[in-house]
């Protein structure tokens, strides 16, 4: 889907004279099927509840600068519920990180990593 744009961003629609195919398929989703070019792929994978789930999994990983863990499983639904009310908007998830327990709660690490 991203075949149009080289390593640079730079769009284009040939490589060494021959045309690009953009084209692709999404399998083992909640939105499996096909797609041409990246504005196909992207509108595909916005519908997808898994793609949805896993940015908002994602952002606490790197909010947090860990994994979750069993305890996180509160926070992760509060995150998801708050992602989802806000239309799945940037805003709404990065304003729910910041009102987990997760994060109101985590534990201070001492300078130089010593627990």
């Amino acid at each position: 889907g991203l075949e149009n744009f080289d390593g640079s961003g730079k769009y284009r629609t040939t490589e060494n004279d021959k045309p690009i195919d953009a084209s692709g398929e999404v399998t083992q989703s909640d939105v499996t099927g096909a797609f041409n070019g990246a504005t196909e792929l992207a509108a595909k994978l916005a519908s997808s509840n898994q793609v949805k789930q896993c940015v908002s999994t994602s952002w606490f990983h790197f909010a947090y600068g860990r994994a979750e863990t069993d305890a996180d499983q509160c926070s992760l639904a509060v995150l998801q519920k708050s992602f989802a009310d806000s239309g799945y908007g940037f805003r709404g998830l990065v304003t729910a990180l910041v009102k987990t327990d997760a994060f109101l709660y985590r534990r201070q690490i001492p300078a130089g990593g010593a627990q």
